[in-house]
C-alpha cells in the first residue's frame, strides 16, 4: 500500500517574504511576490531533501537581492540575515 503524501507549511515572519512547504519527500522554498504584483503570486525557488539546505536557499536569496560594494559588506549582510532567519546559533 502506497504511503499518502501530505503537505505542511512553515511560515514565519523571520522568513518573510519566503515560506516553506514539506511533504514526505522534500522541503520546497517559495517566495511570495503578491506584495510586488498586487495579486496573489508565489515563485518556487527549489526542492531540497534537507531542511538546512532549504533555509540556506532563503538566506542566500535574501542576501543576493541587494548590491554590495565589497566582499566584507556581502559577508556581513549574509551573517546578519542568517542570524535573523535562524535566531539561534545553528550551523548550516
Amino acid at each position: 500500500m502506497a504511503k499518502n503524501a501530505y503537505i505542511k507549511t512553515i511560515e514565519d515572519e523571520n522568513l518573510h517574504p519566503y515560506f516553506l512547504t514539506m511533504d514526505d519527500y522534500c522541503f520546497t522554498v517559495y517566495q511570495d511576490l503578491s506584495q510586488d504584483l498586487d495579486k496573489s503570486y508565489t515563485k518556487k525557488l527549489g526542492h531540497f531533501s534537507k531542511f538546512n539546505n532549504a533555509l540556506e536557499k532563503i538566506v542566500t536569496h535574501k542576501t543576493n537581492s541587494n548590491d554590495y560594494s565589497s566582499l566584507e559588506d556581502y559577508l556581513d549582510a549574509y551573517k546578519e540575515i542568517k542570524n535573523q532567519v535562524l535566531q539561534t546559533n545553528l550551523n548550516l
